[in-house]
């Protein structure tokens, strides 16, 4: 309960931030706020606007993935799940296979 209503007071803050523009930092932070309070589908429309990004951390296709299997979205899930695998063994390949999210802004 307690850290439901830190995200939820957290997701305001960020959508007052992101009303001076746009941020990729601040985007996530928002869909992973709504993501873990069960907006699935506010965190979808979230993820949208930084998910197709270069640089975008894998873990994030996994959570969109997740976010669109609970609005319904069954292919687009699967599709952004073989994103994430498909990432991830390419990192697992590389010789810097640290993967870290991207912190940089729009």
């Amino acid at each position: 309960l307690v850290d439901k209503k830190v995200y939820n007071k957290n997701i305001k803050i960020y959508r007052d931030l992101l009303k001076n523009g746009p941020n990729k930092d601040i985007s996530i932070k928002l869909a992973e706020s709504l993501r873990r309070v069960g907006r699935y589908d506010e965190a979808a429309e979230q993820y949208e606007t930084f998910i197709d990004r270069p640089g975008i951390n894998p873990v994030y296709y996994k959570n969109y993935s997740d976010v669109l299997a609970k609005t319904g979205q069954k292919e687009d899930a699967e599709r952004w799940m073989i994103r994430f695998r498909e990432n991830i063994k390419r990192a697992d390949l590389s010789s810097n296979s640290n993967i870290e999210p991207d912190t940089s802004s729009y």
